[in-house]
């Protein structure tokens, strides 16, 4: 590929299993990228943001991949057209549950971290704080779905990893995709609703990406570009 690619490692969303391929293919061109405005609080956030949209960064590598929002490198004006754009969703509940678990076994030393470990929120509490609402909105703020050339889900992550790899004309296995009980909680139906209802938003960017991706997969182009 000729385009510069901005992937965007979406928590939770196995992007850490695919980071070790994406450095050793790309070596040198390969930039880390974890400067995460998540990890300010909204008013800190909101400042990061302006100066971002003022003053884009320029994208130095050929491959750059991390917890960034794409506002950093688009700016006001948004994506160039020399620049590929992608991430990996979850279901928003799946990635929900797997992000809780992870914070309560591993000190991370982020903010609302602190907050859940001093107030020993129960995975509801953390589910509906007001901090992780639609956690994929405001990753993508002032970024449209249009913006994402290809988005992979993590549900169908063996013809996802094919189509990416395809793309990105690599040629690795699958990663290994964490699979073990350490991110399950037990989410009654109630709660479900209650979590779907409140992160709406999130829901939404998933269950379009969810159709598109669909649609990719089951395109005879695809299908024949797969097979070969």
């Amino acid at each position: 590929m000729d385009k510069k690619v901005l992937f965007l490692h979406m928590p939770k969303c196995a992007g850490t299993s695919m980071k070790g391929i994406f450095q050793e293919h790309f070596k040198e061109e390969f930039k880390l990228d974890n400067e995460n405005l998540f990890n300010f609080q909204m008013k800190e956030r909101i400042v990061q943001i302006d100066k971002f949209i003022k003053d884009p960064e320029p994208i130095e590598k050929k491959f750059t991949f991390g917890h960034f929002f794409p506002i950093k490198y688009f700016g006001l004006y948004g994506k160039e057209k020399d620049v590929f754009l992608t991430t990996f969703l979850r279901d928003p509940i799946s990635r929900l549950a797997s992000h809780y678990s992870f914070w309560k076994r591993k000190k991370y030393g982020h903010y609302l971290q602190k907050k859940m470990t001093i107030e020993n929120w129960s995975f509801e509490e953390f589910a509906l704080s007001k901090e992780m609402r639609n956690f994929y909105s405001q990753y993508m703020f002032q970024t449209p779905l249009s913006e994402f050339n290809y988005i992979g889900i993590h549900e169908d992550m063996e013809n996802s990893w094919k189509i990416i790899s395809k793309i990105l004309n690599i040629n690795y296995k699958l990663p290994k995709i964490n699979s073990s009980n350490s991110g399950r909680v037990e989410i009654s139906n109630s709660l479900k609703e209650k979590i779907k209802e409140f992160h709406a938003e999130d829901y939404l960017i998933y269950n379009l990406s969810l159709e598109r991706n669909n649609i990719l997969k089951n395109s005879n182009f695809i299908k024949d570009w797969l097979a070969n």
